[in-house]
């Protein structure tokens, strides 16, 4: 499998891995491991891939989609076939998939309740940039730096809250239940469920120049300007950095596992909070190790 990039999902039911020549193996058993002939022979000459919960999207080179897993979480494309023709980008939500095209248009399929309808908004999705999934609820981020929003209410699907916020916005990040935007001027517009990190009534004070933004399933963390982190959302998977605070200076990198965070800081030294069963702790001799470190990730094993 060397030279080969892998995706995988939520449910640890399957993986497909794309090989350097564009072609795709798919294995598990579990719904969205195993692809049928028929697909299996269209998936070459394909570029990157996508996964919900339970299916998987190919972007070919040529602009088209493959899908395949289970029809009701977006393993079934054929009733938007037509429309995914110049394909760009694909996101997901757990159980849906959203197609940004070239000349900027949106198309959605999988479940209704996921993201997976988007007629109610269809009109607004025109010259959009960028799109952005949460675990049930898309984000659009249009020409104009506006942002449009469906799917589930709960989990950031409407941000009429917000709306008027929402203005030159610079990049957008999500967690499984909520949004957060970055705004050119360097501040943040949150949005979703209030408990996992869609309010920050707590640090909006000093979401102030903000540079990079990680998040864990429920709670997000922003690396400020002047090297310092900013974290709010669910206290046991990542939202509450307070016992090492006085540690997040100069920090260069932030990464969110399921439940916790992983930050480098200065001397390439790394600083973890959260669930310790995430990675949220780690043991001395573990992080007498920890150094020189250049760059961090994590798993997200739902």
């Amino acid at each position: 499998m060397a030279g080969e990039c892998e995706a995988n999902r939520r449910q640890m039911g399957g993986f497909a891995a794309l090989r350097m020549d564009g072609t795709v193996e798919s294995w598990g058993r579990q719904i969205g491991g195993n692809c049928l002939p028929m697909q299996l022979s269209q998936l070459k000459k394909v570029k990157s891939l996508c996964a919900s919960d339970y299916a998987f999207a190919a972007l070919k080179e040529d602009g088209t989609v493959v899908t395949w897993g289970n029809a009701a979480s977006g393993g079934d494309s054929s009733w938007v076939k037509e429309q995914l023709q110049e394909v760009v980008d694909i996101s997901s939500t757990s159980r849906a998939f959203a197609a940004l095209t070239r000349d900027g248009h949106v198309v959605t399929w999988g479940d209704r309740d996921f993201g997976g309808d988007s007629r109610a908004v269809q009109t607004q999705l025109e010259q959009v940039t960028a799109l952005c999934g949460s675990g049930s609820a898309f984000a659009a981020l249009r020409k104009d730096r506006s942002v449009v929003t469906w799917g589930d209410p709960k989990a950031g699907g409407d941000s009429s809250l917000v709306e008027m916020q929402l203005q030159d916005v610079y990049q957008l990040h999500s967690n499984e239940k909520a949004f957060c935007a970055v705004l050119h001027s360097g501040g943040c517009v949150i949005w979703g469920d209030p408990l996992c990190g869609g309010r920050s009534w707590r640090v909006t004070w000093a979401l102030k120049d903000v540079q990079q933004v990680a998040s864990t399933a429920f709670a997000f963390a922003a690396i400020l300007q002047n090297g310092q982190v900013v974290t709010w959302g669910e206290k046991h998977c990542g939202g509450d950095s307070s016992s090492v605070q006085h540690l997040l200076k100069e920090v260069q990198q932030v990464r969110g596992s399921r439940q916790a965070f992983a930050a480098i800081v200065a001397g390439g030294k790394v600083v973890t909070w959260g669930h310790p069963n995430a990675g949220g702790s780690c043991d001395y001799n573990v992080a007498q190790q920890l150094q020189n470190v250049h760059s961090v990730d994590a798993l997200n094993v739902y």
